[in-house]
């Protein structure tokens, strides 16, 4: 807390921006950060035996919509489940998950998949948690997320850039992905008859890949295999979007030791979403996923939960109740 600055460093540069933001830190609900904060959201953490705030009263959702209220962009930390954040992302308290972290992203990109299969607009994050005061650690900018600006560096446009998705995540390649020209974070619209457009991707790396994989709605669509030296790979393709979702770009390949922190090397895209007349984004399974995971929180609330009274833990429950109630709908409207 002593760090924070509300405002860019003044070690930042014409190239660079050094910017102090907060991480809320509670074990039960899980870790949030909060980006473009303009004031330290207070008390920083709880939930912490024998600390000052030891309580689980209030959830991470009453301080990330104080976040926000001062134009923060939210996004889940090295996120897992159960946990909050299938509770923040239903009520809109949460923006983006960082999927690119040093938990294991083929889990973390089928929970992703499965929040954007609800028809949640949820960007893509990266972030490898990196303690810098400690000798032996993860490696800092291992894993890191690329958002398209205009040349000139500004935070504030960076910070609205990443908040629509203009991104990829990536341990080592790089991605150009677009859609009838638009890239991640814009919206395709289609008739019910379905609209023809030409997908394309590019991936260029320093270390090997395998293969490079439009994705869409959770599926592959199209997957080409990398050859030569394997560091450069493309991907091309006329398609008919006959249904509401969205479409992305992936990279996987064996762990290579230039892609550090990570058993493999992992790039993706976030989302150019599909919306066709009359039609829900929602899934039925992956709705229903999210109501059993927030079964599961609550159970954890109930069990391990520590609070000063039953009101608390009772006013906590009903909020992921209410959470919990988005995706039911999600799942009775849903049309697949």
């Amino acid at each position: 807390m002593r760090y924070f600055e509300g405002r860019p460093n003044v070690l930042s540069e014409p190239r660079y921006i050094l910017y102090f933001n907060q991480e809320l830190r509670n074990n039960l609900y899980h870790h949030v950060g909060f980006l473009n904060l303009q004031s330290f959201v207070k008390p920083g953490y709880s939930g912490w035996p024998r600390s000052r705030f030891p309580y689980d009263s209030e959830p991470n959702y009453t301080f990330a919509m104080e976040a926000k209220a001062q134009g923060a962009v939210v996004t889940y930390v090295h996120p897992g489940l159960p946990s909050e954040y299938p509770v923040d992302f239903a009520l809109g308290a949460a923006d983006a998950l960082d999927v690119l972290c040093q938990n294991d992203e083929e889990v973390n990109t089928a929970a992703w998949y499965k929040l954007l299969n609800c028809g949640f607009r949820v960007p893509i994050s990266a972030g490898p948690d990196s303690f810098l005061n400690i000798p032996c650690h993860l490696v800092a900018g291992a894993g890191r997320v690329y958002v398209q600006t205009r040349p000139t560096l500004d935070y504030g446009e960076w910070i609205e850039a990443f908040r629509r998705g203009h991104s990829f995540a990536t341990n080592g390649p790089l991605l150009d992905f677009t859609v009838d020209g638009l890239g991640p974070g814009h919206e395709i619209h289609a008739s019910a008859a379905g609209r023809l457009v030409e997908i394309k991707g590019q991936a260029h790396s320093i270390v090997p890949m395998e293969s490079l994989e439009i994705i869409l709605n959770g599926r592959v669509l199209e997957q080409v295999w990398a050859r030569g030296d394997r560091t450069e790979v493309a991907i091309a393709r006329t398609f008919n979007v006959n249904e509401s979702g969205w479409l992305g770009l992936r990279v996987r390949a064996p762990g290579h030791r230039l892609a550090p922190n990570d058993r493999e090397v992992y790039a993706h895209t976030s989302p150019v979403y599909v919306s066709v007349e009359g039609q829900s984004p929602g899934e039925r399974d992956a709705a229903r996923f999210f109501v059993e995971q927030i079964d599961q929180l609550i159970e954890r609330v109930t069990r391990q939960g520590k609070f000063e009274t039953p009101a608390q833990r009772e006013r906590v429950i009903a909020l992921f109740r209410k959470g919990q109630d988005v995706y039911r709908r999600i799942a009775h409207e849903a049309r697949r």
